[in-house]
Formats: structure tokens, sequence, C-alpha cells
């Protein structure tokens, strides 16, 4: 459907370009029987011509309407795509593509924003004034060339200076596009890093110093932005500059050939107005130079990033066809033979060396060690994170590099020391834990404080607005997912429900982005539910009491050992 309506797009904007050459032919025709001093005459070909001029406005309004409308369709399509599959190739990375400075969250976000957009700009409605141009430019030509092929030549003789002033402004647009994109991506890091630390940007009094900084990450783009325009105004005035000259050129060509004979006065007309609609043709093509120059950029970006997702990661969790799925369950034996281990970003660090250990079904150990020594690494190992330098993991005899990546982590329960919660619900929180692949739906719980008002507002309006507020927290309780005796029996577990059933929403309650509208013991208890919920065979937990008070830590580490207790190791 999406082929079929690009086509029709395709043939619009080419009927759009076709009708603007005709107005040449009438136009000229106008000019000649002007002169005629018959009065009769004047009216019947007056009304002739009004006939032509609203079959000709009726057809501008259908075809220019369909181009635009589809072209605008199919640039929105194809954003939309565009983001769906950015965002899956970020998601299908290996961690070491994190772990690299120019990926980090800031500027992979502003990638994920803008990249898509840029290339829309080349790709939507400019495509369909491209197409428009050729086609304007191609039926000008023809009706030049056919009512005088002599003045035709001599006035397309001052395109290749279009042609050349064209190219030069595309080159530099695009290299300073590129060179824009890159230090904006730098903004969007420091921005980044500033709201996910507000606290400690507010604790610490650094809103000058972010400012500053932020600042400075903003001059490189205006330089650039600076640049751009000088380029593209000089490119404009040279345009428009070549064209006045081709129009003194043209009645002074057409001027000589109607003295020698070879030329008459309404076929002047005609070719002259023929060659300027062909020259505004280019103009169109060539204000669409800039936005093609930022979307070569921007879809450079994109399509680099998906090829390296499908060709150039070890570890794919989106893969199910990859690695074996045992249906009989595991053990839970973890061996670790001879294990070395440097983070890609820093080889010349060993973090592991020559590592060996063997844990039981039903045993538990715990790491001990200073901070740095590859206590947290030995985890993400087991998760198969990232791969071992040398030597081998194995799970129930088997390495797990031969098991299916996504299988393998749901095997593991993991309680970190700051856990990492979804700007949702609790009971989301605790749901998607989960090891099946089909996990509770987002947005069906409380809307968090502040916003309860404007999203009831929101979905009491009719049309699209309404339709959209479904797809966000509503104020309505009746619209709320309730908890299963599962995750009841695992807030329980955890010595969560207490504090959950405190609370107004219950487990509907919001928790705020990355969990900051709860303790840092309430999250912990959020996170070891949900591992619980999970039922995981082996279960991990990475220093998880070690941020809390006394008194958090004596209620985590009790649900810890309820979890323990019931995991049988």
């Amino acid at each position: 459907m999406t082929v079929l309506l690009l086509f029709i797009g395709f043939i619009a904007s080419i009927a759009a370009g076709v009708i603007q050459p005709i107005f040449a032919l009438i136009y000229s025709g106008i000019v000649t029987f002007l002169f005629n001093p018959d009065d009769a005459v004047l009216r019947s070909v007056a009304k002739e011509y009004l006939g032509w001029f609203f079959l000709l406005g009726f057809a501008a309004l259908c075809s220019v309407w369909l181009k635009v409308g589809l072209f605008v369709a199919f640039g929105e399509k194809l954003t939309r795509r565009l983001r769906e599959k950015s965002f899956s190739s970020s998601l299908r990375q290996d961690m070491e593509y994190y772990d690299n400075p120019k990926n980090s969250v800031g500027r992979l976000c502003t990638r994920l924003a803008t990249d898509a957009t840029l290339v829309k700009g080349a790709t939507g409605e400019s495509m369909g004034t491209v197409v428009e141009g050729f086609s304007a430019l191609a039926a000008a030509l023809v009706i030049a060339y056919v009512s005088s092929w002599r003045l035709a030549l001599v006035l397309c003789l001052v395109w290749p200076l279009l042609i050349v002033g064209q190219i030069f402004e595309f080159k530099s647009v695009s290299q300073q596009t590129g060179m824009s994109n890159t230090e904006l991506e730098q903004s969007g890091e420091v921005l980044s890093d500033a709201v996910t630390a507000i606290r400690s940007v507010a604790a610490f009094n650094l809103q000058s110093s972010i400012m500053t900084l932020f600042d400075k990450t903003l001059v490189g783009p205006l330089k650039n932005g600076e640049k751009r325009g000088l380029v593209q105004g000089f490119g404009s005035g040279f345009k428009q500059f070549v064209s006045m000259g081709s129009y003194g050129v043209a009645f002074y060509a057409g001027a000589r050939f109607i003295e020698q004979g070879n030329l008459e006065f309404d076929m002047l007309i005609r070719v002259f107005l023929a060659v300027t609609l062909a020259s505004e043709a280019i103009g169109r093509i060539a204000a669409s130079a800039p936005d093609t120059a930022k979307a070569q950029a921007a879809a450079r970006s994109i399509f680099y990033n998906i090829d390296l997702s499908l060709f150039g990661t070890k570890i794919d969790p989106m893969n199910d066809a990859q690695g074996v799925t045992p249906q009989a369950p595991i053990r839970g034996v973890i061996e670790f033979r001879n294990v070395s281990f440097s983070y890609p970003q820093r080889p010349d660090i060993q973090v592991l060396k020559n590592f060996s250990a063997v844990v039981q079904q039903g045993q538990t150990i715990a790491l001990v060690g200073e901070s740095g020594s590859g206590k947290s690494t030995i985890m993400q190992l087991v998760q198969r994170l990232y791969e071992p330098t040398q030597g081998a993991i194995l799970l129930d005899g088997r390495p797990i590099g031969e098991y299916n990546v996504s299988w393998l982590r749901s095997q593991f329960g993991i309680v970190q020391q700051e856990p990492a919660l979804f700007a949702d619900s609790i009971l989301y929180n605790i749901g998607y834990g989960t090891p099946s692949k089909t996990k509770p739906a987002p947005n069906k719980g409380a809307p968090i404080d502040g916003l309860s008002e404007e999203s009831h507002k929101d979905k009491k309006k009719g049309g699209k607005e309404g339709k959209h507020s479904d797809d966000v927290a509503s104020s309505d309780p009746s619209t709320w997912t309730q908890p299963s005796p599962l995750e009841i029996s695992a807030a329980r577990d955890a010595n969560a429900l207490g504090f959950i059933e405190a609370l107004k929403n219950r487990f509907a309650t919001h928790c705020g982005s990355r969990g900051s509208q709860l303790s840092g013991g309430q999250k912990q208890r959020v996170a070891i539910a949900r591992a619980i919920v999970r039922a995981p065979r082996v279960l991990l937990l990475d220093e998880a009491t070690s941020a809390l008070d006394s008194k958090s830590e004596q209620i985590v580490q009790a649900a810890l050992d309820q979890l323990l207790a019931g995991s049988g190791g």
C-alpha cells in the first residue's frame, strides 16, 4: 500500500511540474492576441483562455494536494520506521558499544531525536518538490527547443554556472552539517548528565559551571550555522544573478534572431517563459540541497549503527534462533575456567586473570575483595554481557556462549547495588521480572503527581488527543492493572508489601524517573520482588545492601534471606 501511495505521489508531482511550463504556451498566445484591435476577437479569446486557466488551476489544486499529502505521510512513516530501527539497533549493541564515550546516553538520545527527522527533511515533501522540479525542467526544455532551438540553446549555456554554484553549496553545507551534528551530540550529553544528576548539581551549586560547559558546546554549531548561512546566502544570490543575466541574454539574442527572420515575437515570449520556468525549477531543486546534505549525514549515522548491530555484535539478545534453548530446568552449576578479562575500552587494564571457581547447585558463595577487584565484572560475565578475553564460563557443563542469550539471562535473578527502576508503576517494575517474553503493559498505573489532572483532561477530550491519552498513564483507577497473586506474594516475600499498601495508589504508584519517588530501601525491595517473580535458578546479588542505612539494610537482608531460602541457592 505504501508503494502504491508513493507511486501516486510521484505521478502527482510530475503533473504539478508539467502544469507550470504549460503556462508558457498559454501566455505566449495571450500576448499575441493582445495586439489584435478587434474587440470581438479579444472577447472570444479571453473566454477561451479563461477556461484554460481554470482548468490548469484545478489540475494544480489536485496534483499539489496529492503531492504534499502523500509525500508528507510517507516522510512521517519513514521517520517512525527509522526511529524504530535506530532504537532497536541500540538495544542489540554489545555492552562495549555503550562503554565508548561517543555513545553516551546524551549523544544517543540526540541522535535518536534528530537523525530521523533530518532524513525526513529530504524524503518527505522535499522529495515531491524535487520530482516536481525535474518534471517542470523537462517540460520547459521540450517547449523551449520545439519553439526555437536556437534561442533555447543560447539560454541553456548559462546553466553550467548554476550547476557549479550548486555543487559548491552542497559540499559546503554537507561538511558543516556533519560537524554541527557531532557537536550537538556533545551538548546533548552535557544536558543528559546534568538532568540525571540534578540533585548533585543542586547540592554542589554546579548550575553556573554546567551552563558554562553547555554554552561552550553550542559555540561550534553556532559558528557552523553562521558559515552555512553565508554559503547558502551567496549560493542563492549567485543563482539570482545568473537568472537575471539569462533574462538579458534572452531578449538580446531574441531581438537578433527576430531581426534575422529566424524567430517570431510570440515564440520569443514562449521560449523566454519556458526557460525562466526551467530556471525556477532548478532553483527549487537547488533549494533542497541543504536538506539533502543534512539527510545524508543523518542517514549515514543511522545505518552505521544498524549495520553494526546486525554484523558487528558478538552477543545479540534479540536473535531467538541463535544458541541452544534447553527444555529441561537447569541445575545451576556455574564453573569459571581460567577466566581472564579486560574491558574493551581499557584493554591495558586486566580486571580478571586466570580466575577459576565452581558454584554447585544450591550453594551460596560470596565474592570478597576491594573496590575494582572484579566482583561486579564476574556477575556481568555470567550474564554474558561481555565475553571473557581468555578462558571459559560453563553452566551445567556447557559453555554459556552455546546457549540462547535471552534464555540464558532469564535463568538469573539480579539485585544490584543501585536498582534500575523505570518511570512507571511499582507493579510494572515488579512484573517485568517475569522470565516470559510477554511483559506487562506500560503506563497502566497512576500517573506521577502533578500529571494526574492533565492526563484526566486529555482523556476527556475527543478526537486524536483523546486517543493519544490512552498511551499515557491515566488518573482513572478503573484503567489500572491489578496485581496478580504471584506479584502480591513476591512483594510480601520481599518485605515490600507493607510500604506498598501504605501508599495512596498502592501497586499503581508511579516510581518516578529512575525510582526517584521511592527511598533507597523501597527501591531495593521492589528489585527483590522483581527477582522473586522471576523464580530464578541462579540469584546474583551485587552489594545489594551497601548503600542502605542500618534499618533498611536489616529489612532488605531479611528479604534476601527469604529469597535465598525459596530459590534453593
